[in-house]
């Protein structure tokens, strides 16, 4: 009798958990929001994870650091994109495969709140990595992420921290935070730092008032010509 080999007989996909099946499940989504089915087929059939896909989707399943980093690859090939982890992770907000972290993460009521929490919340994505709460302010924060595991570092893995930590001021109608990475494994430091800052929610009122009020008396302006 002929045995089915295990999924992680494919070099790229072992059972070390590193990475949740939360991540592999959005850069699917992304993908195929952005290129349909054919381009989440042509994303799994470069890492050779054609059969694997119900296993990527699956947000319990527990994969290897390199899967990861070759998914996000594949992605940028597929689409044409040089910073494919970057925009996926700044798109975690708009697609609908993380509604429970945004809902836990929309609960806080602002995104002080919701920054605060990102360090538990990280153990959701990685195991592989440790996300640490260096310093809190009203608008502003700063993150110290480090390997846990061995597995070192990788640009795509910074851009894709640097983009989910971007997005989180938009579950509660704010632009996206600006990110700096002025300290990075990948440029010889023992770990990678990410400082964030964000426009607070009266300051995004006050410009969007300001705006209105320039495009009124642009328009009255006009009409009165």
């Amino acid at each position: 009798m002929t045995e089915t080999a295990p999924a992680w007989a494919n070099p790229l996909l072992r059972p070390d958990p590193h990475t949740s099946g939360l991540t592999s499940r959005l850069i699917l989504c992304y993908v195929e929001r952005e290129a349909g089915r054919p381009g989440v087929e042509a994303v799994l059939g470069r890492c050779g994870l054609t059969a694997q896909e119900d296993r990527l989707r699956d947000p319990t399943f527990w994969f290897d650091f390199a899967t990861k980093i070759a998914l996000f690859e594949a992605a940028g090939e597929v689409l044409g994109q040089t910073d494919p982890a970057w925009r996926i992770g700044q798109a975690a907000i708009e697609l609908q495969d993380l509604t429970g972290v945004k809902i836990a993460l929309r609960a806080f009521g602002t995104p002080k709140l919701a920054y605060g929490s990102l360090p538990g919340v990280n153990g959701r994505f990685t195991r592989a990595h440790r996300l640490e709460l260096l310093d809190l302010g009203d608008d502003s924060a700063r993150f110290r992420y480090s390997d846990v595991a061995g597995v070192g570092y990788h640009p795509v893995d910074c851009q894709y921290t640097a983009g989910m930590l971007s997005c989180i001021p938009t579950m509660f109608g704010g632009l996206p935070a600006q990110i700096r990475h002025p300290t990075c494994a990948l440029r010889g430091a023992s770990e990678c730092v990410y400082e964030v800052i964000w426009e607070r929610r009266a300051s995004a009122r006050s410009r969007a008032a300001l705006g209105l009020g320039a495009a009124a008396v642009a328009v009255g302006g006009a009409s009165s010509r």
